[in-house]
C-alpha cells in the first residue's frame, strides 16, 4: 500500500501543477492553452488516471469510516474541482478555471495537514506520525503529542494536576463517546477544542487519556499484590 500511496502523492502534485499551468495559460490567452493541451494531452490523462485510481484504491483499503472529517471535505472538493475545471477549460472560462485551481490548492493543503484549517493556529506535534494510513502510525504516540501541547498545562503530565479545576484523568470513567464530546465541546472551565483539533486528533487524545486510567489500575493492582505478600 505504501507504493500506491507514493504514486498517489506524486500524481496529485503533478495533477495540481498541470491545473496551475493551464490556468496561467488561460489567463494569458486561450491560444497558449490550446497549444499546451495538445502537447500534454496523453501525459495529463495518465496523471489524472493515476491520481483518481490510486485515490480510489486507498479509500477502499483504509475505509471511509477510518478517516477523519478532513478527508470527506477533501473528497467533495476534488469532485467539485474536477467538474468546474473540466467545464472551465473546455469553455475557456477564466473564473471557473481559477476557482477550480484554488480548490485543488486548498485540497492539497488539507491533504498535507490533515486539517480543514491547514494547521493554522495549531501547536506543532513535532516528528510524531499523524497519518493514520502510515504503517508506523501509533494512536497513543499521536494522542500524547496532542495532549502535551494542548492539555498538559492544566491536567499535568500524569493527568492528576487539577489546575484550573481540571478533572483527574486517572479516575475518569468516560468511554470514547463521552471523552470525545468533552474534548470537542469543553466542560466547565475547559475550552472546546472542536475548532482547533481535527477528528483524528480528538480520537487520539481520547485514547491517550484512557491510558491514564489503565496505568492507574495497573499501579493499584501491583500495590494490592505487594500488600498481600506481607
Amino acid at each position: 500500500m505504501e507504493t500506491v500511496k507514493t504514486i498517489h502523492i506524486a500524481s496529485a502534485a503533478l495533477f495540481l501543477l498541470d491545473y496551475v499551468i493551464k490556468t496561467i495559460l488561460l489567463l494569458m490567452g486561450s491560444s497558449a492553452l490550446e497549444s499546451y493541451k495538445k502537447v500534454t494531452k496523453v501525459p495529463s490523462m495518465i496523471i489524472s488516471t493515476l491520481f483518481l485510481g490510486t485515490g480510489i484504491y486507498l479509500i477502499a483499503k483504509i475505509g471511509m469510516g477510518n478517516i477523519g472529517g478532513w478527508f470527506h471535505l477533501k473528497l467533495t472538493l476534488v469532485i467539485v474541482g474536477i467538474v468546474v475545471g473540466v467545464i472551465g477549460f473546455k469553455k475557456n472560462n477564466k473564473a471557473m478555471a481559477v476557482i477550480s485551481t484554488l480548490l485543488f490548492l486548498y485540497v492539497y493543503g488539507v491533504s498535507e495537514t490533515k486539517d480543514t484549517k491547514l494547521g493554522i493556529g495549531k501547536p506543532s506535534v513535532g516528528d510524531v506520525v499523524t497519518d493514520t494510513a502510515a504503517a508506523n502510525y501509533d494512536i497513543l504516540a499521536h494522542g500524547k503529542a496532542v495532549y502535551t501541547t494542548n492539555c498538559m498545562r492544566c491536567h499535568g503530565e500524569d493527568g492528576k494536576a487539577g489546575i484550573n479545576g481540571a478533572s483527574n484523568l486517572t479516575s475518569s470513567m468516560c468511554e470514547n463517546r463521552g471523552l470525545v464530546g468533552i474534548i470537542r465541546n469543553g466542560r466547565n472551565l475547559m475550552p472546546a477544542y472542536k475548532d482547533l483539533l481535527n477528528e483524528q486528533e480528538v480520537l487520539a487524545v481520547a485514547e491517550y487519556v484512557k491510558s491514564f486510567r489503565v496505568h492507574q489500575e495497573e499501579m493499584a493492582s501491583d500495590s494490592t499484590a505487594v500488600d498481600s505478600t506481607k
